[in-house]
């Protein structure tokens, strides 16, 4: 009887922590989230994360329109696939050109739904970072 009572907690434990990890819709227009609020490309290369869009009942039907509020250093270029349209999700890519200037950037991501507008703020990291030198000396 201890086993089956345990096992029985254990699946509503689960249960409920799976439910406390999915994202709630929010109960009015829509949020905007970003897999990662911080981004390191070096030049020559590319980054990509993920920009979600949750939506509220009333926004369900509503075409989105992904774009950029914020301008951005020279060499560095951001693309959204897709840009446009009845869309939950974009894939962020951003690419450093091999002359890109190295510093961090704040970039504004931004989406607009039903005439709402909204971003969210990603760090960009054009280069390497550099880590002090750590070692043993002899004298």
């Amino acid at each position: 009887m201890k086993k089956i009572l345990l096992s029985v907690l254990a699946i509503v434990a689960l249960t409920f922590a799976a439910a406390a990890q999915e994202k709630e819709a929010p109960r009015i227009e829509y949020s905007v989230s970003v897999s990662e609020n911080s981004v390191q490309v070096k030049p020559g290369e590319s980054k990509e994360i993920t920009l979600t869009l949750l939506r509220s009942r009333s926004f369900t039907k509503a075409k989105a329109q992904l774009g950029l509020s914020s301008s951005l250093p020279e060499g560095v270029t951001v693309e959204f696939s897709p840009s446009e349209g009845l869309i939950d999700s974009s894939v962020v890519k951003f690419t450093a050109s091999p002359t890109a200037k190295e510093g961090t950037y704040t970039i504004i991501l931004k989406s607009t739904l039903n005439y709402k507008v909204k971003g969210t703020v990603v760090k960009v990291l054009v280069g390497s970072i550099t880590t002090p030198a750590t070692g043993i000396t002899a004298n």
